[in-house]
């Protein structure tokens, strides 16, 4: 029998497991036929062939890829040794070393950071790697989970009618085009800079240099920026849920509950908050 139940791998052939089934009473079959339907045709279809991993994709991906890998060249080109960022290139232009050295630092740091991070941090929220047992760290499952309780609180609290409260995690995914445009510029002046050596002497002008220092903060800035707020807005998030859970807690109190804390453990905050709840049993 093809389907979902041949995945159980039940062994029909086997005379004392097939004495233990039993068949269902016409009233549970009735009720089984009254339930709503579980699966479409298509995810039917994905259970029983195993597609139920290929639902989700990281659109900023790509453009961290070609980020990452321009900025491993110019790094590898450009220091000697990059775990102490000792620079190995001389510029002949007047001017563009000041103006190049703290521009390939910042290349470096790409390199060996900031792209790996952001690569993480949107997988994460792409969800296109499951959730481990980093809580402290935005992931799609827990980001729109502390979202969908939070834009009922802050309705009720606020009057917010708008869905900022399950997107505020996301932020990093909406920048994918300014960050491709980024992205775009770095490797162009990329390309100008490793084409101006001879040996490991740089005749990159002033103008490119300016040029090339803005690109790569431009692409640092923005991975480092967005990445932090989907950051802040999810240990935010983490905030105001662990509150909720405290203080809602006190609207399904009991008689014996609220005898304990007027009479013993209550603090007097707590017992005038009670004292003027509206039916707070």
């Amino acid at each position: 029998m093809a389907g979902v139940y041949a995945l159980l791998g039940f062994d029909t052939t086997d005379p004392i497991a097939n004495g233990a089934v039993e068949q269902l009473s016409p009233s549970v079959q009735t009720q089984m036929k009254m339930m709503p339907q579980l699966l479409q045709p298509w995810q039917e279809a994905d259970l029983i062939s195993d597609e139920v991993e290929d639902y989700y994709l990281n659109p900023v991906s790509n453009t961290i890829n070609v980020i990452w890998s321009t900025s491993n060249t110019v790094t590898n080109l450009s220091f000697s040794n990059v775990i102490t960022g000792t620079i190995n290139v001389t510029f002949s232009n007047p001017g563009v070393s000041s103006i190049m050295d703290p521009a390939l630092m910042v290349v470096r740091d790409i390199s060996q950071n900031i792209a790996g991070s952001f690569m993480i941090h949107t997988d994460r929220i792409s969800n296109v790697v499951p959730l481990d047992v980093d809580i402290a760290s935005p992931h799609y499952e827990t980001a729109i989970g502390y979202g969908k309780i939070i834009m009922y609180i802050v309705n009720q609290t606020d009057d917010i009618q708008n869905n900022s409260p399950m997107i505020g995690s996301f932020s990093s995914l909406f920048v994918a085009d300014t960050l491709s445009d980024y992205s775009n510029t770095f490797v162009s002046i990329t390309n100008v800079y490793l084409g101006s050596f001879v040996g490991n002497v740089s005749s990159f002008s002033l103008t490119d240099a300016n040029e090339f220092a803005n690109a790569a903060n431009q692409v640092s800035n923005t991975m480092t920026t967005y990445r932090q707020k989907d950051f802040d807005f999810f240990a935010n998030s983490q905030m105001i849920v662990d509150r909720y859970n405290k203080v809602s807690e006190f609207n399904r109190i009991g008689q014996t509950e609220l005898f304990l804390i007027n009479d013993y453990i209550g603090t007097p905050n707590l017992k005038n908050n009670l004292a003027n709840t509206v039916n707070p049993s």
